[in-house]
C-alpha cells in the first residue's frame, strides 16, 4: 500500500490518519532512512576493502573470488539504494501531508476564533481583504499547493514543470474555488453568524455586516460582489493556465482540473445574473443537466490545449458584470 493510499483512504477524517499519527509515521520513515544510509555506508566500506584486496593478489582464482564478492556487495548496495529512494519519496510526501493538515487546521482555528457565534444575533465578519485572501489560502489554496507538489513528485511527465510557478498557480486555483463557495454561501453564512465579506469593504459602501440581513440590500452590495467576482475570475485564469500546462497525456489530471473550473465559472455566472443573490431562499446551483453537458464536452476537448483555451474563453464570456 502506497503512503498516499494509506493517508487518503480510511474511515476517519483525512484518510483515517490523525496529525499525531502522521508525525509518528514521519519519525518511522526517518529512522528507516537513517538505517538504509548506515547500511549503504557499511557495505560501501566492505566493497572498497574487497576491491583493494583483489588489486593486491596475483592469484587469478582469488581475483575471481574477490570480483564475485565485489559484485555481491554492489548488488546489495543497489537494492538498499532503491529502497532508500522509495522511503525518501514517502517521507517527503508525508512531510507535505503534515504541512497541509497543519495549514487546514490553522484555517479552522481562525474560523472558530473569528466567528464564535452560530446565528445572526452574534454575527461577526472578517476585517480586511487580506483576511479574506488568507482564509481562502488556509482552506483551499494550500490544497492546490500540496496537489502540485505531490503530482510533480509522482508524475514523471511533469518533470519539466517550473515548480515555484506551478505552485503559485495551484494556490490561486484553490483560492478561486473557495472564493466561489464564499460568494455563493453568503446569505446562509450570515444566518449562521459568519460574514466573509470584509468589514472594510462594506464600510466603503456605507454598510455594516448586519445590514446584509435586510431585504432588498443586494443592489447596494453589488459593487463589492462585482469586485470579488473579478478577483475570482483572475484566479480562475490562473487555474486555466495550470490546467493547460498539464501534458495532454495526463488526461485524468486535466479533467480533475477542468471539471471544478467549469462548475465554478458556471456558479459565478449565476451569481452575476442573480438580482437576489443575498436571499437565502435563492439556490444558486448549476442544473445537473448542464454539469453533465460540460463534463461530456470536456471529455472531447481534454486532449487539446487549444480546445481547452476556447472552452475557457467561452465560459468567461458568459459572465457579464
Amino acid at each position: 500500500m502506497s503512503i498516499l493510499t494509506k493517508i487518503f483512504t480510511g474511515r476517519k477524517g483525512l484518510g483515517g490518519m490523525s496529525l499525531e499519527a502522521i508525525r509518528v509515521e514521519e519519525k518511522r520513515l526517518e529512522i528507516r532512512e537513517n538505517q538504509h544510509l548506515h547500511q549503504i555506508e557499511k557495505y560501501d566500506k566492505l566493497r572498497e576493502e574487497v576491491f583493494h584486496q583483489g588489486a593486491k593478489t596475483k592469484s587469478p582464482a582469488r581475483r575471481r573470488i574477490y570480483a564475485r564478492r565485489f559484485g555481491e556487495f554492489s548488488q546489495r548496495i543497489g537494492m538498499i539504494e532503491r529502497e532508500l529512494t522509495r522511503v525518501v519519496k514517502e517521507l517527503m510526501t508525508m512531510n507535505r501531508v503534515r504541512a497541509l493538515l497543519e495549514t487546514i487546521i490553522e484555517g479552522m482555528t481562525v474560523d472558530l476564533r473569528v466567528f464564535p457565534g452560530e446565528d445572526e444575533e452574534k454575527l461577526a465578519a472578517l476585517e480586511t481583504y487580506q483576511d479574506l485572501d488568507r482564509y481562502t489560502y488556509l482552506v483551499a489554496g494550500c490544497v492546490g499547493e500540496f496537489w502540485t507538489e505531490v503530482h510533480v513528485a509522482h508524475r514523471p511527465r511533469l518533470g519539466r514543470w517550473d515548480l515555484p510557478t506551478m505552485r503559485r498557480l495551484g494556490i490561486r486555483f484553490g483560492k478561486a474555488l473557495q472564493l466561489t463557495n464564499v460568494l455563493r454561501d453568503v446569505p446562509r453564512d450570515l444566518r449562521h453568524g459568519r460574514c466573509y465579506l470584509p468589514r472594510e469593504a462594506l464600510a466603503r459602501l456605507g454598510l455594516s455586516p448586519g445590514d446584509l440581513l435586510a431585504p432588498g440590500v443586494a443592489p447596494a452590495v453589488r459593487p463589492l460582489l462585482v469586485e470579488l467576482l473579478n478577483t475570482a475570475l483572475d484566479h480562475y485564469e490562473a487555474g486555466w493556465q495550470y490546467t493547460c500546462a498539464i501534458p495532454a497525456a495526463e488526461a485524468r489530471m486535466r479533467l480533475a482540473c477542468v471539471w471544478p473550473i467549469c462548475i465554478g465559472l458556471g456558479t459565478l455566472d449565476l451569481l452575476a445574473r442573480s438580482p437576489n443573490w443575498l436571499d437565502p431562499a435563492v439556490q444558486l446551483k448549476m442544473p445537473r443537466i448542464r454539469v453533465y453537458g460540460l463534463m461530456a464536452h470536456s471529455l472531447c476537448t481534454v486532449w487539446s490545449t487549444r480546445a481547452l483555451g476556447r472552452q475557457a474563453r467561452r465560459l468567461r464570456a458568459r459572465i457579464r458584470l
